[in-house]
C-alpha cells in the first residue's frame, strides 16, 4: 500500500499526494504536487485501536485531511517566502547597517 496516490481539489488546484507509509495504527503521508518535500504522519495510540484503523476508509479520509494541511502549510511557505524575497530586493544593500550575504 506504500506510495498509494491520494488527491483531491482545493481552490480549484488539484492537490496530489503518496502514502509514505500506511499500516493499521499508523500513516504517513507525503505532497507530490503543487507542492513536494512536506509530509505528515498519524498515529492510533494502542488503547483506541479496536474503534479505528488506517487501512481502510476511514485512512483514506484521514490522509485527504493530512493532505489538506500539506497544501495549507505549502501555500504559507511561497506567500512567506515571496514577502522575504521582497523585502531582500528592497533593501539599500549599499546603506544598510545589515550585511547579506547569498
Amino acid at each position: 500500500m506504500d506510495n498509494e496516490i491520494v488527491s483531491l481539489i482545493m481552490d480549484g488546484t488539484e492537490v496530489k499526494g503518496k502514502f509514505i507509509s500506511r499500516t493499521s495504527r499508523d500513516i504517513e503521508v507525503e505532497i507530490t504536487s503543487p507542492y513536494k518535500n512536506l509530509s505528515t504522519g498519524l498515529h492510533i495510540p494502542s488503547f483506541r485501536a479496536n474503534k479505528r484503523y488506517y487501512n481502510g476508509k476511514y485512512g483514506e479520509i484521514r490522509a485527504k485531511d493530512s493532505l489538506r494541511e500539506l497544501y495549507g502549510i505549502g501555500k504559507d511557505i511561497e506567500k512567506i517566502l515571496s514577502i522575504m524575497i521582497q523585502t531582500y530586493l528592497s533593501i539599500d544593500k549599499i546603506n544598510s547597517p545589515f550585511k547579506i550575504n547569498l
